[in-house]
């Protein structure tokens, strides 16, 4: 009578169980290598995005300060311009109603004063047209609206724009673009969680437990592999876009 093995070899239907869960940790190794390089990816071009912003919102600063220095000394000019010309045309008028062909006194001394007040008013109305004219120089004309007024919104909007079409003057867009690959490594780091708790089942599937136990928690590792390996898929080929 022959006495039974020592050992029990193993059944096929054993060999295939450890062969399909063997290639599903395969598949996990290779998704998980793809998330971890996607997410070191993304969060390096987040930085980046980090980066562009800061260097915009610096643009946007300078600019704002060399348009605001610029419009001040522009609208300085035209306020000294408007006061000086209206002085002048104050005087002028002055002269042209109380002095105009007016008949002198026959008092000499009173002549004198009135002749010596008339000369003083042309000659501070001289000096304020003058002087308007000077600072007529440093007025931007086209900002100059048809009633002599100053249109000082347009010149603001016009010096923004134009500073606009030469260097980059918007962070937020860098700064949302930023946080939206920064939720993107998140999420590809997330599934790497995922993964891990897969091959953890697997690990118990094949080592940790025997019979219909290794298969449930061989079911639950696919599960897990299932959800990683479609997330991932989905955000590489954005299906899921981050907002």
């Amino acid at each position: 009578m022959s006495t039974p093995s020592a050992t029990t070899p193993a059944t096929p239907r054993a060999d295939v169980f450890r062969t399909v869960v063997s290639a599903l940790i395969a598949v996990v190794t290779i998704f998980s290598a793809l998330a971890g390089w996607r997410a070191t990816v993304a969060a390096s071009d987040a930085g980046g995005a980090d980066a562009e912003g800061l260097t915009a919102a610096l643009n946007a600063e300078e600019a704002r300060t060399l348009n605001n220095t610029s419009f001040y000394q522009h609208y300085a000019a035209y306020t000294d311009f408007a006061r000086n010309k209206a002085l002048g045309d104050a005087l002028k008028k002055d002269l042209l109603s109380n002095y105009d062909g007016t008949q002198l006194p026959a008092n000499p001394a009173a002549a004198a004063r009135i002749k010596e007040v008339v000369r003083e008013l042309e000659r501070r109305r001289d000096e304020a047209y003058d002087l308007a004219g000077v600072s007529q120089y440093f007025i931007v004309t086209r900002y100059l609206d048809p009633d002599g007024s100053y249109n000082t919104r347009r010149e603001i909007d016009e010096t923004a724009a134009s500073a606009a079409r030469q260097r980059d003057l918007d962070p937020d867009t860098h700064f949302a673009e930023a946080d939206r690959l920064r939720t993107r490594s998140a999420v590809f780091v997330g599934t790497l969680i995922v993964f891990a708790l897969a091959i953890l089942m697997y690990t118990i599937a094949l080592e940790g437990v025997k019979g219909r136990a290794g298969y449930v928690f061989a079911a639950a590792g696919a599960a897990l592999t299932a959800m990683g390996v479609l997330v991932t898929l989905l955000i590489e080929f954005g299906v899921i876009v981050f907002a």
